[in-house]
């Protein structure tokens, strides 16, 4: 494809939808019941919030690697913590498969992660949390509402989307230098860049997050409002220009590796 037929959308979010939209105190408790109740027929510890905090991690189970380089993450975040001195209760971790019903595949990588955590670290079991979460989508809204820290290692299909969402709730990110690439990163603080597959790295980061005053300040970083064009209002606008602007006879559009959103705007008058 010639580069100049090539332009750029950017990954959008509905924030009106159950996934981003805010959610009042209340509905918050009324989801962290429901989410318990959901603990306890899979028969794993409930979660004591806000006394617990947590670690939240995306996982599609697909692909078993990632996972268990964020299990072996934080186990070695724990072993930086105590050799620190760290005197509090320590972040569990939450690893959740969010969306339809497994495939096979990925019920053998969901049995692989329990047998690895009751194998290679049976004392941190009651600490860590592996299970699926389907609809409500105001079920992860709460899940990631909640989160101290997400950690995400993948780029597949509905990631980003959920990335972007954090950057909405202003939670600290740690995920891989490739994540980088998408726009709505850039200017963000608190997102912490690591290669893919260094457990080290990750443990190190959640270690300083925790025991360094200045980079714990992530922690307490509150919503940011996202630009219009990481909303699916500045999705609407990218799709109604391209379809104007094709809709003209004899008229080609050449985007050249540019940003619609932005080509839009020039076209509206609204930028040089």
């Amino acid at each position: 494809m010639p580069q100049k037929k090539v332009g750029y959308i950017p990954v959008s979010v509905d924030q009106l939808d159950g996934l981003n939209k805010y959610m009042s105190d209340f509905d918050l408790t009324f989801y962290g019941r429901e989410f318990n109740t959901l603990c306890r027929s899979f028969e794993t510890p409930t979660l004591n919030y806000p006394n617990e905090e947590y670690i939240l991690h995306l996982s599609q189970f697909r692909n078993l690697d990632e996972t268990i380089t964020v299990l072996n993450a934080y186990q070695k975040f724990r072993s930086h913590c105590m050799d620190a001195g760290m005197n509090t209760l320590f972040p569990k971790l939450l690893i959740y498969h969010y969306g339809p019903s497994r495939s096979s595949r990925s019920t053998l990588i969901y049995d692989a992660i329990l047998s690895y955590i009751e194998t290679d670290m049976p004392r941190l079991k009651s600490c860590i949390y592996v299970m699926q979460i389907g609809p409500p989508d105001q079920l992860w809204n709460t899940l990631l509402t909640k989160a101290k820290v997400v950690i995400e290692l993948s780029m597949s299909e509905g990631i980003p989307a959920m990335l972007l969402a954090a950057v909405q709730k202003g939670k600290p990110i740690i995920t891989v230098k490739e994540i980088g690439q998408f726009s709505f990163t850039k200017g963000i603080n608190n997102i912490l860049f690591f290669e893919k597959g260094d457990a080290d790295i990750i443990a190190r980061l959640l270690r300083d997050l925790w025991t360094d005053p200045r980079l714990s300040e992530l922690l307490l970083q509150g919503p940011r409002r996202l630009r219009d064009e990481y909303t699916t209002v500045g999705n609407a606008v990218n799709w109604l220009f391209l379809a104007a602007e094709m809709s003209r006879e004899d008229n080609v559009v050449e985007p050249d590796g540019r940003s619609i959103y932005e080509l839009a705007g020039q076209g509206a008058g609204l930028c040089a």
